[in-house]
């Protein structure tokens, strides 16, 4: 018998791996190099390091400071940092909802630093797009907020609604 714990559970897991896909599709398929960036962090070459004719930034904060220095205005901004965030919800959420053992700050920190690592990581090895350690903090922070709003909205409501199994 199909109960609607599997059947959320099913969907769950779908909308997790469709995200999934898409995401990739978005990191490793749409991936540019902004001229802004790519000419911030050239000019600090003994700061960053240049990998198969991309840059790298492994210094934090250096590319998020030329991207709000530019002079590309405020939708380049949200697009490049705000996006950054905003992207990696959808996984704090979505694991937190699939994984109960994966349900604490520290673990999505974890999973987050260690997902957005993996992916700016592949990045610089297959030369699509270039490792930025400021893209590594901006995702973790999404990952972290999609848990935080699992806390804050999810639980609350399915305490309210009393369909508390569906989380277990």
């Amino acid at each position: 018998m199909i109960t609607g714990k599997t059947v959320f559970k099913i969907f769950c897991w779908v909308a997790f791996i469709i995200y999934l896909v898409v995401l990739a599709r978005l990191i490793f398929f749409e991936t540019k190099i902004d001229n802004v960036t790519y000419r911030y962090l050239q000019i600090s070459r003994g700061i960053s390091i240049k990998i198969n004719f991309k840059i790298s930034n492994w210094v934090p904060g250096i590319s998020t400071w030329a991207i709000i220095n530019s002079n590309q205005g405020l939708p380049f901004i949200l697009q490049n940092l705000v996006g950054n965030i905003v992207g990696f919800i959808p996984m704090g959420l979505l694991i937190a909802i699939l994984f109960v053992r994966a349900r604490s700050y520290k673990m999505m920190a974890i999973i987050g630093c260690a997902t957005s690592a993996f992916i700016e990581t592949t990045q610089l090895l297959a030369v699509r797009g270039y490792f930025d350690v400021d893209d590594i903090i901006l995702n973790t922070t999404g990952v972290v907020t999609g848990y935080f709003l699992f806390c804050t909205l999810v639980v609350p409501l399915v305490r309210r609604l009393k369909i508390s199994a569906l989380l277990q």
